[in-house]
């Protein structure tokens, strides 16, 4: 069945999160602190202290990689080297997802399609390889945490995607696996949905499209 049925033509633009949604990722933000105790003896009071500020840092930009990578290893107990550190933070990257692909490529003939994704500088770079993802050809903008300054929920990151996709909040559908962005883009003014896999999203999508 088509997906082009717009029934509210208030909707413009679907945002797309990236992580967990477009792409398969094997570790989110919570669950980087047991993967590196488990891989690298990460202490878990330095991760507080060290590791968890400096990621927190990375995703609106404020250290770039080199930095972000040393902290992450002065927290493990045992020596770890940088590219060890980067090489596992790299895997954490998924695949893309076809069809997650394929809807996008769908809503995209009935309306704006742009994702917008809480990330750091290293993954950035991984996105960017076409011949690996295809999904950002689709969009008419990726905007990506580390260069706004502002990452998700904050209710301001949602504003500035808003406004550097050139509409009002309400205008714009957002699309997250994680039930405190979705939250956070409705309280924005956003319509909001939250990812649970492709057959509800497509179903969800049908409503609009």
């Amino acid at each position: 069945m088509s997906l082009c049925r717009l029934e509210d033509p208030v909707i413009g633009l679907v945002l797309f999160d990236v992580g967990d949604v477009l792409i398969d990722l094997y570790s989110k933000d919570k669950e980087i602190e047991a993967v590196l105790e488990r891989e690298y003896g990460l202490d878990p009071a330095s991760y507080e202290r060290i590791a968890k500020p400096a990621m927190e840092r990375a995703i609106i930009g404020k250290i770039g990689t080199t930095d972000l990578l040393q902290a992450l290893c002065a927290a493990c107990k045992r020596d770890v080297t940088i590219e060890e550190m980067k090489s596992n933070l790299e895997s954490m990257i998924g695949d893309e997802r076809p069809a997650m692909l394929e809807l996008v490529r769908k809503v995209s003939k009935c309306a704006r399609v742009a994702a917008f994704t809480n990330t750091i500088e290293l993954h950035w770079r991984l996105l960017q390889n076409p011949q690996r993802y295809r999904f950002p050809a689709l969009m008419e903008r990726i905007i990506a945490s580390h260069h706004i300054g502002l990452a998700k929920p904050m209710k301001a990151a949602y504003q500035a995607a808003a406004q550097l996709l050139g509409l009002r909040p309400e205008n714009i559908l957002f699309v997250d696996d994680l039930l405190e962005n979705v939250n956070g883009a409705t309280d924005s003014g956003m319509v909001g949905i939250l990812f649970e896999g492709y057959p509800t999203l497509r179903t969800a999508l049908k409503s609009w499209y």
